[in-house]
């Protein structure tokens, strides 16, 4: 059961607090105000005749606190008492607007929902308020304000925009509780899409080269997959993915959805259950994610990530979705395309094609998703190479897990990572057989000797890793598994 709180209750705020006592729980008032007795026994509200500035008359279990004061000075000084006995619960402040006084400042920074002057419903704060699933959203706020920072939001280790999305919106959430947190990833950004995302909305990603760079930062967060450095796991505070468990994780905080067709749907809707309003380059980008994930909608889609967009829909800048969706195709492509389908060669429902030296790594990307498309064609897994390394781009539909299998070919020798339709790797020179010093012939032969002879190897005894179901494998701290 939910436990409300509410301190001081002004004329102004009585439908409010009307229409928060009707949602399931326990809703108390603290005032000293006869007239705001007579108006909770009306409504049938247990009301304290205690003063609302002393923390020592406060209940001791509270899971939400709301300020309702006449003005701001009010509202800011209850805020600070409320603080000061609840250090990590919910704030909510209803009345007052946003004048550029100290006060309004401190209570715009501090509580986790502002209502200011005018009507509200209980229904905008269902979600703070810890009403049926948004009181999942709750929790990892609550957990957010309690943990230590700098946070760093771990994406995988080729961050599309699904990834992108779902960090920048878990930053977002941090940001509200005054924890510091960075995006981070190993390996490379690739594809112009995700390319044109971070450009476009001037997004800061750190990128990751050893695992020991993360050891500066006290806490990690995984967003839109699972994986992490054994050396990390006690690290990982928070969990948030729309992909099948298929490896023990355990964490403070665990959603996985695998239902829905994108973390950004998971990631929106956090923001929509705790009433906080997008900006609109996040709105924007969290649409491109779901958008991205599900195929524009046609693969694994779920009535929720349509609903999410609807939601999103009224904050996306139209612009910036066009820019960030139709980022130019460059001319090697099409020449890393016709080298390709060339060069290719099938083993069953699964096309493996060497397109040589490369220039631009978003070509074997883009490349893999046109070859996809051909009938009889499950798995596709395209390599080149650059003056630095190997590179690898797969795709899949349904046949083999393609993040598991770059993972276990190449990640013994070099960086892979990905999902089961979707992965990518990169083998440096260095590592194979002095391979910086070698022509490009002979850098090639060692390519497929190497590279290409593990991925075949991996393939013969590959497939599609069996999930399983969230609960089996996910294990929240301090609670039982």
């Amino acid at each position: 059961m939910q436990r409300r709180l509410i301190v001081g209750c002004a004329r102004a705020s009585v439908d409010a607090v009307a229409q928060i006592a009707q949602l399931p729980g326990e809703t108390t008032v603290i005032s000293r105000r006869r007239e705001v007795s007579e108006w909770c026994a009306d409504l049938d509200v247990q009301c304290l005749r205690r003063d609302p500035n002393d923390p020592s008359e406060y209940p001791d279990d509270v899971d939400t606190a709301i300020c309702a004061g006449q003005d701001i000075d009010t509202n800011h000084a209850l805020m600070g008492r409320v603080r000061e006995r609840y250090p990590s619960i919910p704030l909510i402040v209803i009345g007052g607007t946003a004048d550029g006084s100290a006060a309004a400042a401190a209570i715009e920074s501090t509580a986790d929902r502002w209502v200011q002057a005018g009507p509200v419903t209980a229904e905008e704060l269902r979600g703070v308020l810890g009403v049926s699933r948004a009181s999942r959203a709750r929790q990892l706020m609550q957990l957010l304000r309690a943990t230590e920072g700098p946070l760093a939001v771990l994406m995988h280790a080729t961050p599309d925009p699904d990834a992108i999305a779902s960090a920048l919106t878990l930053m977002t959430m941090a940001e509200r509780v005054g924890l510091a947190a960075e995006a981070c990833h190993f390996g490379d950004l690739s594809h112009q899409e995700n390319r044109a995302l971070v450009n476009l909305l001037e997004v800061d990603l750190h990128p990751i080269t050893e695992a020991d760079e993360l050891t500066q930062y006290p806490a990690l967060a995984l967003v839109d997959h699972t994986r992490v450095p054994t050396t990390l796991e006690e690290d990982v505070v928070a969990v948030v993915d729309h992909h099948a468990v298929r490896e023990p994780i355990s964490a403070s905080f665990i959603d996985i959805d695998p239902a829905v067709g994108a973390t950004s749907t998971i990631m929106a809707g956090y923001l929509r259950d705790l009433a906080i309003v997008p900006e609109a380059e996040l709105a924007s980008a969290l649409t491109v994610g779901i958008r991205t994930d599900t195929g524009d909608f046609s693969r694994e889609v779920d009535a929720r990530d349509l609903e999410i967009v609807g939601w999103l829909s009224r904050w996306c800048d139209d612009d910036l979705l066009d820019r960030i969706e139709t980022p130019a195709m460059q001319a090697e492509m099409l020449d890393v395309l016709a080298r390709a389908a060339t060069h290719r060669e099938a083993v069953g429902p699964v096309l493996l094609a060497a397109v040589g030296e490369v220039h631009e790594r978003d070509a074997l990307a883009q490349t893999a998703d046109h070859l996809l498309m051909l009938e009889e064609t499950d798995v596709v897994i395209i390599y080149g190479y650059t003056d630095d390394a190997v590179l690898v781009s797969a795709r899949a539909r349904g046949a083999i897990d393609v993040g598991h299998l770059l993972q276990d070919a190449l990640g013994p020798i070099g960086s892979a990572g990905g999902h089961e339709d979707m992965a990518g790797a990169q083998v440096r020179w260095g590592i194979m057989r002095d391979g910086l010093e070698r022509d490009a012939a002979e850098r090639w032969e060692i390519a497929e000797k190497i590279v290409a002879g593990r991925i075949s190897d991996s393939l013969d005894d590959a497939n599609r890793v069996e999930a399983t179901a969230p609960g089996e494998l996910t294990f929240e701290r301090g609670r039982s598994p």
